[in-house]
């Protein structure tokens, strides 16, 4: 799941009142990663190794673009 949201508009607050209407948890397992712009106070579970169910859309993108290990 992707959540984009206009953070001069959107609070955390929303974004929780969100998650409740749409009847979604983090705890689910309808979704194995939530990726959300901007912070968030949304519960994050571990799972896997250094896995987090919910992400951050900036730091996977800075991450991805610049992991040249592979390349």
């Amino acid at each position: 799941m992707i959540i984009w949201r206009n953070l001069l508009e959107t609070t955390n607050e929303d974004l929780e009142k969100f998650f409740v209407k749409q009847g979604y948890n983090t705890r689910d397992s309808e979704f194995d990663r939530i990726y959300v712009n901007g912070d968030n106070h949304l519960e994050n579970l571990k799972l896997e190794e250094n896995k987090w169910k919910v992400v951050l859309i900036e730091e996977e993108f800075k991450r991805l673009m610049f992991d040249v290990r592979d390349v």
